[in-house]
């Protein structure tokens, strides 16, 4: 198949799969101020601004009206006015909304028009979270089923490695994350047989991302169509189901399925604390908590005291350091700069701050694997106790990150 061939080929996909519904008129296709207009009930000609500004402020978080707008200026632009629109928009969408999912689908929108995953994820940044490379990833695999070549024979590992060789690096680690998403389309949600493909991977830093995202993938498809690999009678399936090395990925998420069950978690943080206490065996709570420090992280709006409060709703307080670093991990996840995760760190309790600085130092060793590099970043932490702390981390036998 042709490069071009299989450009209209992904984008038929790509738009399908996000479903996209307006109409974008473009006029004055020669310049980045021209006017846009989209034709929808809601929408109207309003003033000369770029096109990112123009697309954010009349989509806002509609993610079909943005793609439809990328699309029309395919046809308008040449392909790098368009690529840089694209990054333009990303940086707005990042600085404007909680962008995660807006990025997965934006992410398949770029490895669509590119037509090649490598040349999109090397185009992709590490924004709203990473969710660029998942979007990326999620959009090859589509294609690759609906090529209909059997998923047992995708080959998945590789996919990664010819992107970036070492396995502790930031986009490496993005990108196996967006192939546990892809996983999880591929396989109709069937998570028993999905998640035994992260086995194909050696290391277990290299296993905990793509499973984390297949289970992410499964509690956000919940989320949006109250389907998926879930057991109305037993509320701590499929994570009671998988092979142990995968329950703690997967309670991480998984609560966000089990608060959304039961009134969800901004109803009544306590409750859905309550929840987590509830897992069996007794050694897998905590990662339900390390998961309510995720859920959590977008209460918080950089209130530090606010953030460890919520935390602290919990009833098992030997269980609190999890729920921090699951909170100080989705913060620092946003971008390659950990200076909010410094900034949360340092506002802790004395009890706390060695669980924190660790858990900045293992982001660190993903950001970057020259040490040079670790120890700058390190050494914005309080004192020198804190930066041994930070720049000796390992992520040797995690079970999550």
């Amino acid at each position: 198949m042709s490069n071009v061939s299989l450009k209209k080929t992904s984008a038929v996909i790509a738009i399908a799969v996000i479903g996209v519904v307006a109409i974008l008129v473009i006029s004055g296709v020669n310049s980045e101020n021209s006017e846009i207009q989209i034709e929808n009930e809601n929408f109207s000609l309003y003033s000369n601004q770029t096109y990112a500004h123009q697309i954010i402020n009349q989509c806002k978080e509609d993610v079909h009206c943005s793609i439809n707008s990328l699309q029309t200026l395919t046809k308008l632009e040449n392909e790098s006015t368009v690529l840089g629109i694209f990054s333009d928009l990303v940086t707005e969408y990042e600085s404007k909304y909680p962008c995660h999912e807006i990025g997965h689908h934006l992410g398949m929108w770029l490895n669509a028009y590119v037509g090649d995953e490598q040349d999109a994820l090397i185009l992709a940044q590490q924004q709203c979270g990473g969710s660029i490379f998942h979007g990326v990833i999620q959009n090859h695999l589509q294609i690759q089923k609906f090529k209909n070549i059997s998923i047992s024979e995708i080959n998945i590992h590789e996919l990664c490695s010819k992107f970036i060789e070492d396995s502790s690096f930031i986009y490496r680690w993005q990108c196996l994350h967006g192939l546990g998403h892809g996983l999880a389309d591929i396989y109709d949600y069937d998570v028993q047989s999905a998640v035994i493909r992260c086995d194909e991977f050696e290391s277990n830093l290299e296993q905990i991302s793509c499973s984390k995202g297949m289970f992410m993938q499964n509690a956000v498809h919940w989320a949006e169509t109250n389907t998926g690999d879930f057991d109305d009678n037993d509320l701590f399936y499929p994570c009671n189901a998988v092979p142990i090395k995968y329950a703690p990925p997967c309670y991480h998420y998984h609560i966000s399925y089990m608060a959304l069950k039961t009134g969800g978690i901004n109803v009544q943080v306590d409750d859905a604390f309550d929840l987590c206490d509830k897992i069996s065996p007794e050694e897998m709570i905590r990662f339900c908590y390390y998961g309510m420090g995720r859920e959590m992280e977008s209460l918080t709006t950089d209130d530090w005291e606010k953030a460890l409060k919520l935390c602290q709703e919990g009833d098992k307080e030997e269980l609190y350091p999890f729920c921090i670093e699951g909170m100080l991990m989705t913060m620092v996840n946003g971008n390659s700069d950990p200076a909010r995760g410094f900034s949360f760190c340092k506002s802790l309790p004395m009890e706390y701050k060695s669980t924190c600085y660790t858990g900045l130092g293992k982001w660190i060793l993903l950001l970057s694997p020259d040490y040079n590099h670790q120890e700058n970043l390190c050494s914005m932490a309080e004192n020198k106790n804190y930066y041994d702390v930070c720049i000796n981390a390992k992520t040797d036998s995690l079970k999550l990150l």
